[in-house]
Formats: C-alpha cells, structure tokens, sequence
C-alpha cells in the first residue's frame, strides 16, 4: 500500500505540460504563447523539459523563438536554441544571436557555445552575409574572434533581428487591450501581454538608448496602470550608467510613489524600480527608508521588503524602532526586514564594509537637511567609533578624508535642480576626516 502511493506521489511530481489539444489547435499563436505564460506562472520552469518536447514535436518555432527572444527568466536559452537547431528551423541562428547581447553572463555565454558547437562555416556565412547591415558590438566581437573556418552556405537562415522588430509593440500607438480569454490576437491589435514580454528584452538585453528610453518613459504615462506598472519595472532593470540623471533621476521615481492619485500598483512598481538604484544613489536609499517608515504609504510593504537587500545597520535601528507603531498585521514585513538584515549584518559588518557608500548616504542626508538627517549622523558617529581599532575601516577612511570624488552617474546634481550638491564631495571627506580622528 505504500509503495502505491508513493507512486502516485511521484507521478503527481513528475513534470508535465499537456494541454487540451482541441484547446491548442483553436487558438493562434498570440493564445499559445498566453498558455505558455500560464504554465510558467503557475509552475515556473519545472516543466520545461516536456513544454520544449510537446512545442518540438508540433514544430511551434514562432514560440520556440519566442522563449529564446522573450524568456521570463534566464538560464534556459540553450533548450530553447536547441530545439530548434534539431528542427533544422531558419529562425535558429537569428534568435542565438539575438542573445548574444543578453545581459546575463550564463545566457550570452549558452549562445557563443550554439554558434561555437553548431555548424560554425555556416554561421560565419551567414555573419559575413549580413555583416553590411551592421552587426551589434557583441556579434562583431564573436566574428572577429573566429579563425580559420571554411565557409559552408547558411541557406534559408533568416536575417539577424533588428531592436525595431523585437520591440514593435512598445513603438505602436494603437490601444493597448487585455487578451483575457480569447484564443486568437485581432488584427492589429496590441494587447498587455505584447507590452510586457518586449519590456523584458529591454531588460534583458539593455536597450535603454533612443527611441527606446523616450518609449518607456511614455509608457509610464500610459492609460492603463498595468502598463504603467510594467514600464517602471523595466526601467527598474537599467544598470548603473545606462540612464543619464537628466532623463531619470529620482525625482521622477518618487513623483509617481508619491502620488495620491496614482494606482497603487503603480506606486509599488517605481518604488520597486527606483530601489534598484539604492546600491548607488544615496538619494533613493534614504528615500526608501522615509517610505518604510510611514506606514500609511502605499509602497510602504514594498519599501520595507526592499531594505532586508539594501539596508544596512543604521535600517536596522529604524525599523526595530518603528515596530511598536504598527499594527499586528504589519510587523510580519517589518520582522521579516529586520531577520534579512541581521543575518547580513552577522555575516560582515554591512556599513564597515561599504565605508564610501555609507557616508554618502550620510553626507546627501547632512546636505539635504531631510527627515532623516540627525539620526543618520548621530548613528554614522556612533557606528565608526565603535569600529575605530578596524584597519580596513581606517584605511577607507583615510582614503575618503584624502580623495573622494562622486561618481559620474550623481555628477549632474551639481545642475541647478540639485544646488546643494556642489557641496557634497567636500562634506563627505569632512565627514571622512572626522571619523578617522576618533
């Protein structure tokens, strides 16, 4: 008896993707990929292996492509490229080299190794065959890396993507419509899932030049709060140095975190994007914590996840501080928090390990006079005194007080909109002077 439902047990476990074939065959591609994304959702990628069979054997190769182009998450581009590799598809070649700029190391690397391990005279073939249409930066570095293969004719692959193609949606100025239960795309229509599948090749492959930065910030201002929502996550994604302060600075976070009127969900997802900023933006991290400390604030849950990552000590004092005025039903985010910081902080010394980056945020809050200012200097002071006998903390410190500069990305503070800034190297190597006397 128990061996059978041990059995049954592990078929339970077993990974399956076996949608209603009636179901499958009735819609279009658009209502396929909807199932896919359904699928993934629901399970992650447990069931990869059978999705990759069951799209192989019917020969979905738009989808296959799709998941190569549009994958919600990295790590398994090489099943993808590989099927359709087997099925000998004209779209393969296309969709690796697409990835080739993917951001994430493990997903460029998986699509050298295609072009390395697959018919490589044929890739070079078809390269040089379209290298006069201008091949992307990554692309070219991979062509100009091979040597000493034998040409062999590429056939029917087709063209390498262009940006304007794989992110058509985000340019079109039709409606944006929910695909809610139909099977088949109308024509011309745009529909949130297009929206949000292009959003994250933006992120993955860092498109964050023109047009497509002027699109997403449109998209911020779009009429539906979903598409609004999924516009800031992705410009959540841009890296450090990928957006100039001119065009996205924290100001234009904050004014739809802070606003009233906004879809709540909104609120949560540019408080979520303007996060990602926090590791070098003194500004967003300071202004993460004004947030987690008003409860009554929208984002306030999201604020207060966001800082188990990227508080340190100091949010820690905060937070604990914070406790007793929230209600029961609150305390589980704050505690949770206060558990990701304190297992960070017992592994290393969070600030005396970052000695720059914590008195930049002391600094921004010294110069801009803002709530929290006298804590943070009080517990700055506080907090290197107790690591003075710290070598590693005197040295940053001695190299701070003698030579600290901000860095490019928060150089455009010194502009009219951030007057105070002008004074923020010095204060920082004032602050840095100080606390090496102790």
């Amino acid at each position: 008896m128990i061996s059978v439902v041990l059995a049954a047990a592990a078929a339970l476990q077993e990974p399956v993707f076996a949608p209603d074939l009636a179901e499958w065959n009735a819609r279009d591609a658009e209502g396929r990929w909807i199932l896919i994304e359904r699928e993934t959702l629901a399970n992650g990628w447990r069931n990869v292996e059978p999705m990759v069979a069951f799209l192989e054997q019917r020969r979905e190769l738009e989808l296959l492509e799709w998941l190569c182009l549009y994958t919600r998450t990295e790590g398994h581009l090489e099943r993808f490229a590989s099927a359709l590799a087997r099925l000998d598809a004209p779209q393969w070649a296309r969709a690796v080299e697409w990835n080739l700029r993917n951001r994430d190391s493990h997903t460029a690397e998986s699509a050298r190794a295609a072009f390395q391990q697959g018919p490589l005279g044929r890739v070079v073939d078809w390269l040089v065959r379209h290298r006069e249409d201008g091949l992307h930066p990554s692309t070219q570095a991979f062509l100009d890396a091979v040597r000493n293969v034998e040409l062999e004719d590429s056939g029917p692959w087709l063209a390498p993507w262009k940006e304007a193609e794989v992110l058509s949606h985000l340019a079109a100025e039709a409606p944006v419509h929910d695909f809610g239960e139909r099977r088949r795309a109308d024509p011309g229509a745009v529909y949130v899932h297009q929206i949000e599948r292009e959003l994250r090749a933006v992120a993955h492959v860092g498109s964050y030049g023109e047009p497509w930065l002027g699109r997403l910030l449109a998209l911020t201002d779009h009429e539906r709060p979903e598409v609004r929502s999924l516009a800031w996550i992705a410009l959540g994604q841009a890296v450090r140095g990928d957006v100039g302060e001119d065009r996205l600075g924290p100001a234009r976070f904050l004014a739809a975190i802070d606003d009233e009127r906004e879809d709540a969900r909104v609120r949560r997802a540019a408080l979520m994007a303007l996060s990602q900023r926090a590791d070098w933006d003194p500004r967003a991290w300071l202004e993460l914590h004004r947030i987690a400390l008003e409860p009554d604030h929208a984002a306030w849950a999201t604020a207060v996840d966001r800082l188990r990552d990227v508080g340190d000590e100091f949010t820690l004092e905060q937070l604990l501080a914070l406790r007793p005025r929230l209600e029961v039903w609150e305390r589980g985010d704050a505690d949770g928090a206060v558990r990701g910081i304190r297992e960070r902080a017992a592994r290393f010394g969070i600030a005396a390990s970052n000695v720059v980056q914590a008195l930049e945020r002391t600094a921004w809050s010294d110069i801009t006079c803002c709530a929290l200012e006298a804590p943070r200097k009080e517990w700055t002071t506080r907090y290197f005194t107790a690591h003075r006998d710290d070598m590693g903390v005197q040295e940053a410190l001695r190299e701070a007080a003698a030579a600290y500069v901000a860095p490019a990305e928060l150089q455009p503070r010194r502009e009219a909109q951030e007057p105070r800034f002008a004074d923020f190297d010095r204060r920082l190597r004032e602050w840095a002077k100080l606390l090496g006397a102790r």
